[in-house]
């Protein structure tokens, strides 16, 4: 009798199987949508300081613009600028000292190689009017057709005995090259 009162005592708190209520599951409400977030970006490193301009620019601009002060034009030699840079008129270091009349720049700057405009750049040669520099650029394999900053040809500068010269060796105008399709 003990057995039988411990199965059904074991039947009511268990259960048989299947629950006698009938109990309906609460239906499951949909996920709330989660409001976008923007991608988060990391900062970019931090640089502990900031580096000086060390492009070749940079370099050439501080020698044009060493002025009369020789301790500045050998340092910039010495960081590597171009002693024949040709600067927006066509000069060189050089130029500037003669024009400036700073002999001991020009001095040094002969030192390390210092050409002026004209014998660096036909453009400058054939703006000065300057045939010998000319035939020295076009013996040199110049092209008489290389256009400056501004997309001038030498030809676009010059006058006179330095535009036959030009010509006689294939030298055109911009708009002699635009309208040749070059």
């Amino acid at each position: 009798m003990k057995l039988l009162i411990t199965t059904i005592a074991a039947v009511l708190l268990v259960g048989c199987g299947e629950s006698q209520e009938s109990t309906v599951a609460p239906e499951p409400k949909p996920d709330e949508p989660i409001a976008e977030v923007p991608a988060q970006q990391s900062p970019p490193p931090v640089e502990s300081k900031p580096e000086p301009p060390t492009t070749q620019l940079a370099k050439d601009i501080s020698l044009h613009g060493a002025g009369r002060n020789i301790e500045a034009v050998k340092q910039a030699i010495t960081d590597g600028a171009n002693v024949n840079s040709i600067n927006f008129e066509h000069r060189t270091p050089l130029d500037n000292a003669i024009r400036q009349n700073y002999p001991e720049v020009a001095n040094l700057l002969r030192k390390h190689g210092g050409k002026t405009g004209e014998e660096v750049s036909i453009h400058a040669a054939a703006k000065k009017g300057n045939i010998e520099a000319i035939k020295q650029h076009i013996a040199n394999g110049a092209d008489v057709n290389a256009e400056d900053h501004l997309g001038k040809t030498p030809l676009d500068r010059a006058t006179g005995k330095t535009a036959d010269l030009l010509r006689k060796h294939g030298g055109k105008t911009k708009k002699e090259l635009e309208a040749a399709g070059n």
